[in-house]
């Protein structure tokens, strides 16, 4: 009986022992050449290409080139104002002049044209400056006889003294003082007969 029971215990281990897979066994599973799995592309979306809005193009660029333009424009009329003055009616030489809060003492030559005057200003920033003041821009022009000075206003902004000259304030104004009474005269009798400004004279 003994050897009988034997004999089944290794029945049973054998039948265990089949129905266990070995380690390396199993049959090895197929991959592709890199070892990857290899995955179906995701197909982009098709862009079709902008439709070229020539006009809103073309709107824009003249947008941009206006500003230019206008400058282009002033600086011509500029030029064709000055060339329009033709010769210097007179000369005299000056000192202390004002701009606003601005002055300058140093010396230089004012040159009267039919509708402009010349000179140069001295800044204490930006050098040598200079100034072309058109005669049918000057505001209540004034002449002080006593002090041999010619005052005015100009009713724009001047871009070299944007923070000396208000042309808002009434109390600013520009100063060209003569250094000789007759370069005075000369100037006043200028200014009322040949460029016809209603100039204030003041003893």
């Amino acid at each position: 009986m003994i050897m009988a029971m034997k004999a089944k215990s290794i029945e049973r281990s054998k039948q265990r022992s089949k129905s266990v897979p070995r380690v390396g066994s199993a049959e090895p599973k197929e991959r592709s050449g890199s070892g990857r799995i290899r995955q179906a592309r995701q197909q982009l979306p098709i862009r079709r290409p902008e439709r070229i809005d020539l006009e809103e193009i073309n709107k824009s660029v003249a947008a941009k080139l206006q500003p230019l333009e206008q400058v282009t424009q002033s600086i011509l009329a500029s030029v064709e104002e000055r060339k329009g003055g033709g010769a210097p009616l007179l000369k005299a030489t000056c000192k202390d002049f004002v701009v606003g809060r601005a002055s300058c003492a140093a010396s230089s030559v004012v040159t009267l044209f039919l509708d402009r005057i010349e000179y140069k200003f001295s800044h204490a920033t930006q050098g040598r400056i200079d100034m072309v003041m058109y005669v049918k821009d000057l505001l209540t022009p004034v002449l002080d006889a006593k002090s041999q000075a010619f005052k005015f206003r100009v009713g724009k902004p001047l871009r070299h003294f944007i923070d000396s000259y208000d042309c808002t304030d009434p109390a600013h104004s520009l100063v060209i003082t003569f250094h000789e009474k007759a370069d005075m005269e000369q100037f006043k009798e200028a200014l009322s007969s040949s460029c016809k400004v209603a100039l204030q004279m003041v003893q």
